[in-house]
């Protein structure tokens, strides 16, 4: 996991060219239908919970998708502005699909620990943006979380859903650093979906 050497030239593709809109719209489908599964086994293992008598709500899928079309569309910006495209090599590729497993089950089984699933997953957060951060980093993970509060903050409010093991707010006090780490993966994802295929190294 990787940038191209400093000082590179920015990719003309990058910086003259959005992301490819077929791609991406392919790409937020996807994730909109396994975000809607994610969300059935999160709700199932009981780290969040609908209104007595309410269905399964079928809007998740289109909060996911319109979700990450916007955040393609942001991270697409932040490697512009990074002024070099961010190389991700299938061992780093592999990397990111064991951590984003790994954030998905830590909720299952530590939902009920808010604090120690917070300590945990900020630690993971903070770990990636010290020891292992590229240009940009930071920016996405500041994005990543904050499209997901202002999206389940108002969610939240409305009544919608309830976090029935968050203690000290409406929100679960993992879940902003939670949603930092996924976009740091959501990142590099992007760039191996919509740019150029991962290298061998």
């Amino acid at each position: 996991m990787h940038a191209d050497e400093p000082g590179a030239p920015a990719d003309p593709a990058i910086v003259d060219q959005g992301p490819p809109l077929r791609r991406l719209f392919l790409l937020a489908l996807a994730g909109g239908v396994l975000g809607f599964l994610a969300e059935s086994v999160h709700l199932q293992a009981g780290v969040w919970a609908l209104r007595p008598g309410a269905a399964f709500p079928w809007w998740i899928t289109l909060v996911y998708f319109f979700g990450l079309a916007g955040a393609g569309r942001l991270f697409h910006g932040v490697e512009c502005r990074a002024g070099r495209r961010l190389s991700v090599s299938r061992r780093a590729l592999a990397f990111e699909i064991t951590l984003f497993l790994l954030l998905f089950f830590a909720p299952i089984v530590l939902h009920r620990f808010e604090i120690g699933l917070a300590v945990l997953v900020t630690g993971i957060l903070a770990l990636r943006l010290v020891r292992f951060r590229v240009p940009g980093d930071v920016q996405v993970a500041i994005l990543a979380l904050t499209i997901d509060l202002v999206a389940e903050s108002t969610l939240v409010g409305f009544g919608m859903y309830r976090y029935p093991e968050a203690h000290w707010l409406p929100l679960p006090l993992w879940l902003a650093p939670f949603w930092g780490a996924l976009g740091l993966g959501l990142r590099r994802f992007f760039v191996v979906a919509l740019g150029a295929s991962p290298g061998k190294s």
